[in-house]
């Protein structure tokens, strides 16, 4: 039944029906609100509608409620007439005496109804006996009671100076929470000619703008204030102020100016890289950007001045970046630019002149030429040995070299007449034999400061000529022989040395033969020729020749040969055969006496006889020493005596000249030079003392001049002659021999040469005729690129004598070359805003050519718009392109204008430069909307990232002038902020947050397009979006006035609660629809308010059937998809006494054992009351009757509290066997009810009667007889039968027959169940006559009773008639003995073939394997009986059908009606580990993985582990690996017996194989663990069948069915009864179920056809998981025979499950430093479905950063994020990503995960100061720690690699450090010393900005701090 609500205008809808498929129809049914009018039980009156003003006082009278209802007043109190609670029920008040409604509270209608035309409040009011419910709305009316107001009391606009007027500019809008007329109504501008105001009326607000009316001028006026006033529509009015400050900005209409045009400066030679050269100053007038000015060189700079200086483009400081080398380039001129940051950027021009100062920083280099490494020793002096060339690359003084040859050596340095030119010439004789090379030092040094030097040294060999001869080694020899010598021995050898070399120094000797004595002595003598070896051919004898001489000449081999002589004296030493004879002194008369004077005044040593003169003697030799010999005889001695001449001053000085002459200028500096007058000879002349005695040395470039006089050899004048470039190789440049004067026949002999050098394969000289010719083409451009005079000298040199010329050669310059542009096109870009007159520098065209054949003019193709302008540097023509018209890039974007240039030469020739330019956009366009307003709708809870609309703005401009940014406008909502974002790249709008229709049904988004321009120009747009409502708001159920307490006995319609339902969503979604639970005896009656029902009964009730009620009520709206709200209610019903008392069963049956102990209790009847308290006590009595009843009753008695029975008396079962009577059972409810019960009694038997013998009986009554038999009968032959009787029933009346006492035992035997006595073997002669037999007979009762009997067998002889009878009673008993051994023999082979069976059942299941992989395992051999085993699987266990009866120990699978063992399955697989598993990653530096918890294999048999290595770089890279864990089963649990269908009662005659209960075994270990051992259980299960007797049930084959998920409760699966064979007419007598399980629930299988349906709703998933196929097997069972089948169901999954992902979101952290390629893992979605139907794919929204990949692991699908283009963390810092799981279903299902991407930062920025310089003034003698300055720097970085540190850098004065010190993170620079004006006045600090990311990032800035003194 649906709830309907009558309201006129609103529609209702009903589902009428189901459609096919199931699904349902709705209809409009608004027409049936007619029709549930009739069961109204309430009164619902119209709605009353008051309005009252908002801020009247408490207490003010809205109405007389209770008058207008039409109410008694009387009976307002006692029909409880109040205001049901409401979200403002508190605001007004009911007065239940009179019925007026007043105010309750202070209203605001801003606060209550902020926004809303009518401010309405909803009053429910209620009264009750009857209930009645009204609603009253209370109007709250608006006053002007609030002023206008603005968002911010100031705002501040920035509008560029070159803003064009008309342009609007937004003010915040301001707001007057009144409404209608109250609201604003105008606003006001104070009066400006500058400014108007523009209202703008919205929807909701009046926008204001401002326009402006003329251009600003920042120049005349920087801001500007206004005040905007908003006035409401009051009376009196109110109004609400905003002042306005216009901040004008500027326009870059200023250039650069430079403080100078041209700079000149003078730079020293090799200045240190970082040495200021100058700093450059320009100014802009403009500020900001604007007037910012970066330096820079032009355009046209060469390389060498990059190379050689840096300029800061900040600080305009030129630096040394190179080496500056004054010999490379002596003058540097320098472009630069001075450009501004604005847009477009304005350029000035200078030129700075930098003059480089020579330094002597050049050795000079000396070159040798014509070196003679060989000279002869007899060269005379002045021989020329080498030309020696000096070059010093130093300039002036420094350039200066004077060359000087080392003393040591007889040689020396003659100048020429060309500058630093030299002949190394012998200054003297050479000796070989004294120096035979010569190493000379040539040292060359110039003249700069410091002196610098290069020494040279040259290697001379002086070559061998014979001019030395022979010498011996000493001359005389002496020779000292003893007379009498030997002849023809040896007597001395003499040997000379020769010191020349080779053959001149070959010596052979002869002795000098004379005449007379002489020739007579040496003709005894002779000489070896080549080893002077000298023999004596006789003996001398002293007395006859004391001494002789003799010459020997030795000769060398030279030519001419030179020969030398020695004279020998040889003395003949006299032996002892003389006496002595004295010669002096010799007096007169012959005495050895003499006289020698001496003067008296000589000293000690003076010699008696001779003077010494050392320089006589020795010469210039030092020391003098004179050698003397002294021999001595008898023995012979020699003695070497040296002495020595020590010299004495006795000789003066003298000159080798009278007289030298010097010529000296008198301006000549007091200095010491040498000069050399002589060539063997210096000169030292000193020309003055300086102060302080030192001498001063004479600057040496004017002694050239001197030296000249000295010249030995002739050095001529030098030549010089011109020639044109590109001559043909031959050329004749001039005879230059002929020019020399030189004689042409001499040429050759005379080696006429040029000498080398740099260029002189550039000429040839003809030896023939002394012509000088061109050697090669010649390019003079190349030889002397930049040089005014092209100027070869060459130097030209003969021999014998040597003479050096020079002679010059000008190469002059012809017109061969065109003028060349540096690039053959240049691009300029001029902003179409440029000024005319601006001018732009053009590349310079380059001709080599020199003088007038070089550039000479430019010329530009026609144009209007530029002009050519030409400025004369010192090198070259500057070309600047002049600007004549202004530029309109939208007329023309592009200009192509020809510049050439034209040479002087004749003809001209030229070169031409395309020049192109490009017009720069300045942002003169503001950007367009394409509409003014977009209207767009919107779904609700629309998720985030929906695309809402797109806007699009265009802009005439271009670059960043036409680049848009979309923005909000500056006053809109924070809510249109909360929920939508733009992006301001695109124009995209999109949902951010919520999207609620029930909060916002239409949003306003005011936006704003801006361009990028300087100034940015804007627009305006509005974007109306319209939200449809989406059905998304449950109905809210409100219930009022419940009563939780009802009498069971109420009437149906009696009102149990209010209830009023409320749905936020509008229109068909805000419909509701209210119904009942239906199994309540409740129902909903709807009101004449919509959404009001009343809860009343609509039947009985009874509290014994159910006592308390969960009424659910179900609200339902009618959206797509319909929402529904449930509401339970609890109801308690109060009881009545309307129950009897009931027992549990009737009639009851009594067993009692006979015998039973009078007064003891015999049996207890309960009954029950379903009634309450009083209502439902009970007490017990027996009802007593008449005749036999009554008599036997009276024995009993029942206690009245708790129905026990006892008995008075015993009963006997052989007396009395069954009876019956009746207990009552009443309550104590008013009135009381009663019941009663029939018990029937059953006296069970007991043992308590003996045995009674009825054979035989003798005539007194006792048991014995006498039995004749003849002594002839055989073996067997009958004797008698004992017969006896037992009252007794059952066991006690089974009686057994034994003998107790016979004389022969091996004669007579007795059956112990028939009491037959028969004979064991025939009698013989020797056996007595007589035996005697006694018999026992007893029973089998518990305490068995018993009784004898004596029979007496006689032996008689055989007569005829005896015998006859005898064989007729024989017969007989042997008829009846057959059928007893038939029936035997017959039990005998049934149970022999039902072992056999079980043996080879037993074999067979002995050799099975325990390893069960299959689902179903049937024997193969099955033939349909239970003497064979089936195994099969159901859910975890596995069943094994066994027989009739089981071992000890087996159990039985309760209600399975069979004998079946159970096993545990162990084909569970595992879920993928969780964090909540048991396994963890316990060590994360090793990779151990080790067990944390409790490992079970019955839990969990495969654990997977995703393993993620991360390493801890920066940032971090990670990759994956899967770990698989089988757990191995270990035997730890105990198998589990379960008992199904035990019937413990089983009567005594039940058939051997009937059924007694079911058994279930179930070992959850795997494998032998979880089944029994085999070698036991064969053994075991051979014990247990050998007692079984037959197979009487019947087992058959397995019926498989399939049925799909989800299918309607009742479908047909199959018909098992027809499929089976079965009889459908005998299945409910055979009871054919489905044995109770835990899935078997689900089916049902009705016994009057057979037919198998669904009972229940299946879900695979649930089911079976994963597990695929899903089979559920189903055991059903017939009776009457027995039959137990085997049903197997599939289950077919449909594709009702969506792929899901366990979290809604996926957050990952990727460094902006991540190379492209890099993967990272994202969650796996998990779809319960299988097959086909899980997961299939993965789809990521389209990005253009990242690319999907998927990897298979095992049997999942593991979707990877690649990373495809590098990220960037400053321009987009998160990435929103969605990734969505699509299964294969058909239609797919697909699940999404959204995938957060946040960008770690990278350091990758440097730091950026607000300033590259700061520029601050401090007074001198400020306090220590005053702040001076903060510098800040920005890093676009994050974290660290954001965090700036500040550090002084560079190499700063110590003073600085001194005086200022720097906060490392603030900036802040504060004073630390004393401020001193006199002592420094600017500080220049450079600041260091370092980041601390890794590595570090830096950058730095000056600031400079100037002081002012007081």
């Amino acid at each position: 039944m649906g709830s309907l609500s009558f309201h006129p205008s609103k529609p209702l809808y009903i589902y009428v029906g189901m459609g096919e498929g199931g699904q349902r129809h709705r209809a409009n049914c608004w027409w049936v609100a007619g029709i549930v009018l009739l069961c109204f039980a309430e009164r619902i009156l119209a709605q009353l509608r008051y309005s009252v003003p908002e801020e009247v006082q408490v207490g003010y009278p809205v109405g007389n409620v209770a008058k207008d209802l039409g109410l008694e007043i009387s009976s307002l109190t006692g029909r409880k007439f109040r205001i049901v609670s409401g979200p403002n029920h508190d605001l007004f008040q009911l007065n239940q005496n009179n019925g007026v409604l007043y105010v309750g509270k202070k209203m605001d209608r801003e606060e209550l109804c902020d926004g809303s035309k009518v401010c309405l409040i909803n009053l429910k009011i209620v009264v009750e006996s009857p209930l009645e419910i009204h609603y009253v709305g209370v109007e709250i009316t608006d006053i002007n009671d609030n002023s206008p107001t603005f968002p911010e009391s100031e705002q501040r606009l920035k509008i560029a100076e070159n803003t064009p007027p008309g342009n609007r500019f937004q003010i915040h809008a301001a707001r007057d929470p009144d409404f209608g007329a109250h609201s604003v109504r105008k606003y006001t501008l104070n009066p400006t000619d500058l400014f108007d105001i523009e209202v703008r009326d919205s929807e909701e607000d009046k926008m204001p703008f401002l326009v402006l009316k003329r251009p600003l001028d920042r120049e005349q006026k920087a801001e500007h204030r206004l005040l905007l006033t908003a006035v409401d529509g009051g009376s009196p009015a109110k109004s609400g102020n905003l002042n306005l400050t216009i901040t004008v900005l500027d326009a870059n209409d200023n250039r650069p100016v430079f403080s100078k045009d041209v700079y000149t400066v003078s730079l020293d030679e090799n200045a240190p890289n970082g040495t200021l050269v100058i700093k450059l100053n320009a100014t802009d007038k403009d500020e900001g950007l604007n007037s910012e000015i970066e330096y820079n060189f032009g355009k046209t700079q060469k390389k060498k001045v990059h190379d050689t200086f840096e300029l800061d483009s900040i600080t305009g400081e030129i630096r040394v970046k190179g080496n500056v080398d004054f010999e490379e380039t002596e003058l540097y001129r320098l472009d630069l630019q001075a450009s501004d940051k604005g847009q477009p950027p304005w350029t000035a021009e200078s030129r700075v002149v930098i003059k480089i100062k020579d330094v002597n920083d050049n050795k000079p280099d000396i070159e040798v030429t014509s070196l003679s490494s060989l000279i002869p020793e007899d060269s005379k002096p002045g021989t020329v040995i080498a030309l020696i060339s000096v070059v010093d690359k130093d300039s002036g003084v420094n350039g200066k070299v004077i060359c000087k040859v080392s003393q040591d050596v007889p040689f020396d340095l003659r100048p020429s007449l060309e500058e630093n030119m030299y002949s190394l010439v012998t200054k003297g004789r050479l000796d070989r034999e004294t120096v035979s090379r010569y190493d000379i030092t040539i040292t060359a040094t110039d003249c700069g400061e410091p002196q610098l030097s290069t020494v040279k040294t040259l290697s001379v060999q002086v070559s061998d000529v014979n001019d030395n001869r022979p010498v011996f080694s000493q001359n005389p020899f002496e020779l000292y022989l003893i007379e009498n010598n030997t002849p023809g021995a040896p007597i001395f050898s003499v040997s000379a040395v020769d010191d020349d070399l080779n053959e001149n120094a070959a010596i052979t000797y002869h002795i000098v033969r004379g005449d007379g004595l002489q020739d007579a002595i040496t003709s005894f003598l002779n000489v070896h020729s080549d080893n002077g070896q000298i023999t004596a051919l006789k003996s001398f004898d002293f007395e006859t020749l004391k001494t002789f001489q003799f010459q020997v000449v030795a000769s060398d081999s030279g030519t001419p040969s030179l020969s030398s002589n020695v004279t020998i004296s040889v003395f003949i030493l006299d032996q002892n055969d003389n006496a002595p004879v004295i010669l002096y002194p010799l007096s007169s008369n012959g005495s050895a006496q003499g006289v020698e004077e001496i003067p008296r005044n000589v000293n000690a040593g003076h010699l008696v006889h001779g003077k010494i003169d050392r320089e006589e003697l020795c010469e210039n030799i030092s020391p003098c020493l004179i050698n003397l010999k002294m021999v001595a005889d008898n023995p012979m001695e020699i003695h070497h005596v040296g002495v020595e001449i020590i010299d004495i001053n006795d000789n003066s000085p003298t000159f080798p000249d009278d007289e030298k002459v010097l010529e000296i200028y008198e301006s000549t500096l007091s200095a010491m030079g040498s000069l050399s007058l002589h060539p063997s000879k210096p000169l030292y002349i000193y020309l003055g003392m300086g102060e302080g005695g030192q001498r001063h040395r004479v600057n040496c470039w004017w002694v050239a001049g001197i030296v000249l006089l000295c010249f030995a050899e002739r050095i001529l004048a030098q030549l010089r002659y011109s020639v044109p470039e590109e001559v043909q190789v031959g050329y004749p440049v001039g005879n230059v021999a002929k020019d020399l004067g030189l004689e042409i026949s001499s040429l050759t002999g005379r080696k006429f040469r040029i000498v080398s050098g740099p260029n002189h394969d550039l000429f040839q000289l003809n030896q023939n005729n002394g012509v000088l010719y061109v050697g090669k083409k010649m390019d003079r451009e190349e030889l002397c690129d930049g040089s005014k005079v092209c100027l070869i000298n060459l130097k030209i040199v003969v021999e014998s004598p040597l003479e050096i010329h020079y002679v010059g050669v000008e190469i002059t310059d012809i017109n061969d070359h065109s003028p060349t542009f540096p690039e053959s096109e240049q691009r300029l870009e001029i902003a179409e805003s440029t000024p005319p007159g601006t001018r732009f520098q053009i590349h310079a065209a380059r001709d080599p050519d020199f003088g007038a054949q070089s550039l000479r003019k430019y010329t530009l193709n026609p144009t209007d718009l530029f002009d050519i302008e030409v400025r004369d540097s010192e090198e070259d023509k500057m070309p600047f392109l002049v600007l004549k018209r202004p530029l309109d890039r939208e007329q023309k974007a592009e200009h192509r204008l020809l510049l050439t240039a034209v040479d002087g030469g004749s003809p001209a020739k030229s070169g031409s430069l395309n020049l192109t330019i490009t017009v720069l956009d300045t942002n003169d366009n503001r950007p367009v909307f394409s509409k003014d307003v977009y209207t767009v709708s919107l779904d609700e809870n629309a998720p985030i990232g929906t695309f809402v609309v797109k806007l699009n703005a265009t802009d005439l401009d271009e670059g960043s002038n036409g680049n848009i940014e979309y923005n909000f406008g500056k006053i809109q909502k924070k809510k249109v902020h909360d929920t939508f974002e733009l992006d301001s790249i695109t124009g995209e709008i999109r949902v951010k947050g919520n999207v609620d229709f029930e909060e916002t049904e239409l949003y306003r988004l005011d936006l704003q397009a801006s361009d990028k321009g300087q100034p940015p120009l804007k627009t305006e747009s509005r974007v109306m979006i319209k939200i449809k409502d989406v059905n998304d708001n449950k109905p809210d159920i409100e219930v009022t006035s419940l009563s939780s307490l009802i009498p069971e006995d109420s009437k149906p319609g009696t009102v149990i609660a209010l209830i009023s339902v409320v749905d936020k969503d509008s229109g068909v979604n805000g419909k509701v629809i209210c119904k009942v639970s239906q199994d309540v005896p409740f129902d909903l009656t709807p009101s004449l308010e919509e959404n009001m029902y009343s809860l009343v009964t609509k039947g009985r009730l009874d509290r014994e059937t159910v006592s308390r009620y969960e009424i659910t009520i179900t609200a339902t709206d009618c959206g797509e998809p319909q929402l529904s709200t449930v509401k339970t209610l609890s109801v308690q019903v109060s009881d009545v006494n309307d129950n009897t008392p009931v027992f549990s069963q009737n009639p009851f049956e009594l067993y009692l054992i006979e015998n039973n102990t009078p007064g003891a209790e015999i049996f207890s009847v309960s009954a029950v009351d379903d009634d309450l308290n009083e209502n439902a006590a009970i007490t017990y009595k027996i009802l007593r009757g008449d005749g036999l009843q009554d008599a036997i009753t009276s024995f009993l008695n029942v206690n009245s509290d708790n129905g026990q029975i006892t008995a008075l008396k015993s009963f006997d079962f052989e007396t009395l066997k069954t009876f019956q009577f009746q207990v009552v059972a009443s309550d104590s409810g008013t009135p009381s009810l009663s019941s009663n019960v029939t018990v029937n009694v059953f006296i069970l038997d007991q043992n308590d009667n003996a045995p009674v013998i009825l054979y035989p009986l003798s005539s007194n009554g006792s048991a014995q007889g006498v039995e004749d038999i003849p002594r002839n009968v055989n073996a067997g032959h009958l004797v008698t039968k004992v017969r006896a009787y037992d009252a007794d029933i059952g066991y006690n009346g089974w009686l057994l027959f034994s003998l107790q006492e016979v004389t022969d035992h091996s004669l007579f035997a007795l059956d112990r169940y028939t009491g037959q006595i028969r004979t064991l073997r025939s009698f013989t002669e020797t056996d007595e006559a007589e035996h005697k037999l006694l018999i026992l007979v007893k029973d089998n009762g518990n305490v068995s009773l018993s009784a004898t009997a004596t029979v007496v067998v006689k032996l008689v002889e055989p007569k005829e008639a005896f015998a006859a009878s005898d064989v007729k009673s024989a017969a007989k008993d042997d008829e009846d003995s057959n059928v007893i051994f038939y029936l035997m023999i017959t039990l005998g082979a049934v149970s022999v073939l039902f072992l056999v069976s079980i043996i080879v059942l037993i074999g067979m299941q002995c050799s099975r394997s325990t390893d069960y992989t299959s689902k179903y395992l049937p024997e193969t051999n099955y033939d349909g009986t239970l003497c064979h085993s089936i195994q099969y699987r159901s859910g975890e266990k596995r069943y094994m059908l066994v027989g009739p009866r089981m071992s000890i120990g087996s159990t039985i699978v309760p209600g399975s009606h069979a004998n079946t063992l159970v096993f545990p399955d162990r084909r569970r697989t595992s879920e993928e580990v969780r964090a909540r598993f048991y396994l963890k990653l316990l060590d994360k530096d090793t990779g151990e993985i080790r067990v944390k918890g409790e490992i079970d294999f019955e839990n969990m048999e495969v654990y997977k582990l995703d393993v993620h290595a991360t390493d801890k770089g920066q940032p971090p890279m990670s990759t994956d690996c899967r770990v698989i864990i089988k757990v191995l089963d270990v035997n730890d649990n105990k198998p589990e017996i379960e008992v199904t269908s035990l019937s413990k009662i089983v009567s005594e005659d039940s058939k051997p194989g009937t059924v007694v209960a079911l058994i279930s075994i179930t070992d959850q270990d795997a494998g032998l663990n979880g089944g029994q051992r085999r070698g036991t259980q064969c053994w075991w299960l051979a014990l247990s069948f050998s007692l079984m007797l037959s197979c009487v049930e019947r087992v058959t084959a397995q019926i498989k069915y399939s049925v799909p998920e989800e299918v309607m409760v009742g479908s047909v699966v199959g018909n098992v009864a027809k499929d089976l064979g079965l009889d459908i007419s005998s299945l409910e007598e055979r009871r054919f179920r489905i044995v109770s399980g835990a899935e078997d629930a689900h089916f049902v299988v009705d016994p009057r056809n057979g037919v198998l349906s669904v009972q229940e709703n299946i879900d695979r998933e649930e089911l079976c998981k994963s597990i695929s196929p899903c089979l559920i097997n189903l055991k059903m069972v017939a009776e009457n025979p027995m039959e137990v089948h085997y049903v197997g169901v599939e289950i077919i999954d449909v594709n009702d499950n969506s792929p899901s992902f366990q979290e809604e979101e996926s957050i990952l952290e990727i460094s902006e430093s991540t190379f492209p390629g890099k993967r990272f893992q994202l969650p796996a979605a998990h779809d319960p479905d299988v097959v086909t139907n899980t997961v299939r794919m993965y789809k990521l929204i389209h990005n253009d950063h990242f690319s999907l990949q998927i990897r298979e692991r095992g049997e999942d699908k593991i979707p990877f994020l690649v990373l495809q283009k590098a990220l960037d963390r400053e321009k987009e810092n998160k990435h929103k990503l969605i990734l969505t799981a699509i299964d294969g279903g058909n239609p797919p299902r697909s699940g999404t995960l959204n995938v957060t991407v946040i960008v770690l930062d990278s350091n990758d920025n440097n730091p950026t100061f607000s300033q590259e310089v700061y520029s601050v003034t401090i007074h001198e003698n400020v306090e220590v720690n005053t702040c001076v300055i903060t510098v800040n720097a920005t890093d676009l970085d994050d974290s660290s690699n954001g965090e700036i540190e500040y550090v002084f850098g560079g190499q700063l004065d110590r003073k600085i450090y001194e005086m200022f010190s720097l906060d490392k993170n603030t900036g802040e620079i504060r004073v630390k010393g004393d401020i001193d004006f006199e002592t420094v006045d600017v500080y220049k600090l450079d600041v260091h900005a370092t980041d601390k990311g890794q590595p570090p990032m830096s950058t730095d800035c000056r600031v400079i701090i100037k002081e002012t003194s007081f």
